[in-house]
């Protein structure tokens, strides 16, 4: 279940990138609604939230602005495979 809306909000978040072309607003958009999902779930404590956290903006800050400086070609879509594979799984 909750890969799926990963994978909702990684769609989402490329459908954002694909109009402002910025790696901060589909990266917030991406990371924030999974922090709070991950905080409402309880899973974890607040510090290894926090850490959770910090890697999945840390990340999909990365996968967005190699996105934005390889936009087109197979490097995009490679980028865009195996990033978006490794932001689901992880």
């Amino acid at each position: 279940m909750f890969l799926i809306v990963k994978l909702l909000l990684l769609l989402a978040a490329l459908k954002l990138h694909d109009a402002v072309e910025k790696p901060v607003p589909p990266a917030l958009l991406y990371s924030v609604p999974i922090i709070l999902i991950s905080l409402l779930a309880g899973s974890a404590s607040f510090l290894g939230l926090l850490f959770i956290a910090l890697i999945t903006l840390f990340l999909s800050l990365l996968y967005f602005w190699l996105l934005s400086n390889f936009p087109t070609g197979t490097k995009y879509y490679s980028i865009m495979t195996i990033g978006g594979l490794l932001l689901i799984i992880l």
